[in-house]
Protein backbone atom coordinates (compact mmCIF):
# COMPACT_ATOMS: atom_id res chain seq x y z
CA UNK A 1 0.00 0.00 0.00
CA UNK A 2 1.28 3.39 -1.05
CA UNK A 3 1.02 5.92 1.73
CA UNK A 4 1.85 9.35 1.89
CA UNK A 5 1.44 12.23 4.95
CA UNK A 6 -1.56 14.98 4.10
CA UNK A 7 1.52 17.60 3.92
CA UNK A 8 3.80 16.03 1.70
CA UNK A 9 0.51 15.16 -0.69
CA UNK A 10 -0.97 18.57 -0.31
CA UNK A 11 2.93 20.18 -1.76
CA UNK A 12 2.82 17.78 -4.15
CA UNK A 13 -0.28 18.64 -5.45
CA UNK A 14 0.50 22.00 -5.42
CA UNK A 15 3.66 21.63 -7.20
CA UNK A 16 1.33 20.05 -10.18
CA UNK A 17 -1.16 22.37 -10.47
CA UNK A 18 1.71 25.41 -10.58
CA UNK A 19 2.96 23.74 -13.53
CA UNK A 20 -0.05 23.03 -15.03
CA UNK A 21 -0.85 26.95 -14.53
CA UNK A 22 2.55 27.48 -16.01
CA UNK A 23 2.00 26.00 -19.05
CA UNK A 24 -1.51 27.77 -19.49
CA UNK A 25 0.26 30.92 -18.74
CA UNK A 26 2.77 30.06 -22.02
CA UNK A 27 -0.70 28.41 -23.99
CA UNK A 28 -1.97 32.22 -23.09
CA UNK A 29 0.88 33.77 -24.84
CA UNK A 30 1.32 31.37 -27.94
CA UNK A 31 -2.57 31.90 -28.92
CA UNK A 32 -2.60 35.85 -28.44
CA UNK A 33 0.31 37.42 -28.93
CA UNK A 34 -1.83 40.56 -30.03
CA UNK A 35 -5.42 40.32 -29.08
CA UNK A 36 -6.34 43.52 -30.06
CA UNK A 37 -6.94 42.91 -33.90
CA UNK A 38 -9.22 39.53 -33.01
CA UNK A 39 -12.86 39.59 -33.07
CA UNK A 40 -14.83 39.65 -29.78
CA UNK A 41 -15.37 35.42 -29.54
CA UNK A 42 -11.42 34.83 -30.06
CA UNK A 43 -10.61 37.45 -26.79
CA UNK A 44 -13.69 36.03 -24.85
CA UNK A 45 -12.16 32.33 -25.51
CA UNK A 46 -8.37 33.37 -25.01
CA UNK A 47 -9.50 35.22 -21.40
CA UNK A 48 -10.78 31.60 -20.54
CA UNK A 49 -7.05 30.65 -20.93
CA UNK A 50 -5.99 33.43 -18.50
CA UNK A 51 -8.62 32.85 -16.25
CA UNK A 52 -8.03 29.10 -16.18
CA UNK A 53 -4.11 30.10 -15.31
CA UNK A 54 -5.31 31.94 -12.77
CA UNK A 55 -7.26 29.39 -11.31
CA UNK A 56 -4.85 26.93 -11.36
CA UNK A 57 -2.34 29.44 -9.88
CA UNK A 58 -4.59 30.26 -6.63
CA UNK A 59 -5.61 26.58 -6.33
CA UNK A 60 -1.55 26.04 -6.70
CA UNK A 61 -0.61 28.30 -3.13
CA UNK A 62 -3.76 27.26 -1.91
CA UNK A 63 -2.62 23.79 -1.54
CA UNK A 64 0.70 24.47 -0.66
CA UNK A 65 -0.23 27.25 2.31
CA UNK A 66 -2.22 24.26 3.33
CA UNK A 67 0.37 21.64 3.22
CA UNK A 68 2.29 23.69 5.80
CA UNK A 69 -0.20 23.83 8.41
CA UNK A 70 -1.69 20.30 8.56
CA UNK A 71 0.46 17.95 11.24
CA UNK A 72 3.12 15.67 9.58
CA UNK A 73 1.76 12.55 11.35
CA UNK A 74 -1.71 12.81 9.49
CA UNK A 75 -1.11 9.97 6.48
CA UNK A 76 -3.47 8.80 4.06
CA UNK A 77 -3.58 5.71 2.10
CA UNK A 78 -2.72 6.71 -2.00
CA UNK A 79 -3.17 3.34 -3.65
CA UNK A 80 -6.92 3.66 -4.59
CA UNK A 81 -6.54 7.14 -5.86
CA UNK A 82 -3.06 6.28 -8.00
CA UNK A 83 -4.86 3.81 -9.48
CA UNK A 84 -6.85 6.46 -11.20
CA UNK A 85 -3.93 8.00 -13.03
CA UNK A 86 -3.05 7.13 -16.53
CA UNK A 87 0.33 9.10 -17.02
CA UNK A 88 3.36 7.25 -16.05
CA UNK A 89 5.47 10.58 -14.94
CA UNK A 90 2.34 11.81 -12.93
CA UNK A 91 1.85 8.92 -11.28
CA UNK A 92 5.30 8.90 -9.85
CA UNK A 93 5.32 12.40 -9.14
CA UNK A 94 2.12 11.97 -6.91
CA UNK A 95 3.53 8.63 -4.93
CA UNK A 96 7.01 9.75 -4.58
CA UNK A 97 7.35 13.19 -2.32
CA UNK A 98 9.60 15.35 -4.19
CA UNK A 99 12.04 17.92 -2.51
CA UNK A 100 10.83 21.37 -2.49
CA UNK A 101 11.93 23.39 -5.52
CA UNK A 102 12.63 26.63 -5.32
CA UNK A 103 9.56 29.02 -5.81
CA UNK A 104 7.31 25.86 -5.04
CA UNK A 105 7.08 25.00 -8.74
CA UNK A 106 7.77 21.72 -10.34
CA UNK A 107 8.89 21.42 -14.06
CA UNK A 108 8.75 18.06 -15.11
CA UNK A 109 12.02 16.91 -16.25
CA UNK A 110 9.73 14.91 -19.64
CA UNK A 111 9.02 18.53 -20.52
CA UNK A 112 7.51 17.67 -24.20
CA UNK A 113 7.97 13.92 -23.68
CA UNK A 114 4.17 12.76 -25.41
CA UNK A 115 2.78 9.96 -23.86
CA UNK A 116 -0.38 7.81 -25.71
CA UNK A 117 -2.90 6.78 -23.22
CA UNK A 118 -5.51 4.27 -24.24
Amino acid sequence: MTTSTLPDLLKTLSREIGALADTTEALHELVCHDCSIRDASYVQAVQSIDRAQQTLDNLSVFLGTLGEHVSDDCAVSLTAALDTVRLTELKHRLAVPQASEGAGRLIPATVGEMELFS
